[in-house]
């Protein structure tokens, strides 16, 4: 997980030597949830890697609104990463009036989805996110 971090920058960037400053990860969640917990246990990991500070700052609120104005209004040089589900992207735009975005912002990377269903349910068709 940690490595996630290190392949984050754009070539650009990496060219420059990213990350010259401490890296701030902006969870879009309250803290000590799934989300919060583990960019934590990734944050300090990376660290070691990256050599440089990582920061968590928690940007809870509902439905997901808070962060994305706070990270589009920083420095576009990459120190400064939200970490978010594409909900708030995708959904809250159509359900209030927002100030950002999607195309606010770059896609770094994401990680695995698993849908679950209760067991009796004997699903039996693969789907395609079924590896």
């Amino acid at each position: 997980m940690a490595g996630l971090l290190t392949c984050a920058a754009p070539r650009p960037a990496a060219a420059q030597g990213w990350p010259d400053r401490e890296i701030t990860l902006v969870v879009n969640y309250g803290a000590g949830g799934v989300t919060d917990v583990t960019i934590r246990a990734l944050a300090a990991e990376a660290t070691k890697i990256l050599r440089v500070p990582i920061q968590v700052v928690n940007r809870a609120g509902w439905p997901g609104t808070t962060a994305p104005p706070f990270v589009s209004a920083q420095k576009p040089a990459g120190h400064t990463i939200r970490v978010t589900s594409f909900a708030p992207m995708a959904i809250s735009p159509h359900l209030m009036a927002v100030s950002y975005k999607i195309d606010d912002f770059d896609y770094i990377a994401g990680g695995r989805r698993h849908l679950l269903a209760h067991a009796g349910a004997r699903a039996t068709t693969r789907t395609p996110m079924h590896r």
